[in-house]
């Protein structure tokens, strides 16, 4: 049985709060088995485990991570912390649906009827929700886009919500009204994105999954040296 100390910060000095018991599970000790297949069942069952409590399960494989000594056991740690990692951090940052937007006709004097969707990014929420060039969107959850500057009202609402959030959107499609709910994804920079160039402006047009897979790594890469770098301090 472990147990870990979770730390609070006061006056740059970390002081133990309360202890945590983990109870290490059998499946930690199958990634040694002889054959390969129980070595993958074990790695997806530590997995499974993990995500039941990811914080402080995760910072439990980290420590196991430091510490073994066998190559494969640790690389097969490292694979279930990179998961993790990058679950959690799916749910980190400013939403985004994909679309860019121009006002809808004026109805009266500095005031929009709503944003008139002008293209749809691939692999994005708008473009799995089926939304449409031309769609005008009149309502955003509960916000009303007849304002002086919709387009800015709703980029501010949807970068305020964290990703993986659902969003409801009435929208106008011809005569017809539409309700779409869609979920929005984690906005990396502009590197997750192909793009054409448009009068000197790069006009983002699809998200590429593997630019995106490439970044989550980056960011998995990032967090393990900072890690890394915070244990050899500990232990100096």
């Amino acid at each position: 049985m472990w147990r870990f100390w979770v730390g609070l910060l006061i006056f740059g000095g970390t002081f133990p709060v309360f202890a945590e018991e983990i109870q290490e599970p059998d499946c930690l000790e199958d990634l040694q088995a002889e054959t390969f297949a129980e070595r993958e069942l074990a790695q997806g069952q530590l997995l499974a485990w993990a995500r039941e409590e990811r914080g402080s399960r995760r910072d439990y494989l980290l420590e196991r991570f430091f510490e073994e000594s066998d190559p494969e056991v640790r690389q097969r740690i490292r694979q279930i912390l990179e998961e993790l990692v990058i679950e959690l951090s799916e749910r980190e940052g400013a939403g985004f649906l994909g679309i860019n937007m121009i006002p809808a006709q004026r109805q009266g004097v500095g005031v929009a009827d709503g944003v008139v969707v002008s293209a749809v990014i691939k692999n994005t929420p708008a473009d799995a929700g089926g939304l449409k060039v031309g769609d005008v969107i009149l309502r955003i959850d509960e916000l009303e886009l007849n304002t002086v500057n919709p387009i800015e009202d709703l980029k501010s609402h949807i970068e305020g919500l964290r990703p993986g959030t659902k969003i409801r959107l009435e929208v106008r499609r011809g005569e017809e009204a539409l309700i779409k709910e869609v979920k929005l994804m984690k906005r990396y920079d502009d590197r997750m994105f192909r793009q054409d160039f448009r009068n000197r402006r790069q006009i983002p047009f699809e998200v590429v999954p593997e630019n995106v897979e490439r970044l989550q790594k980056e960011e998995f890469h990032q967090w393990l040296l900072e890690k890394r770098q915070g244990n050899l301090e500990g232990e100096g």
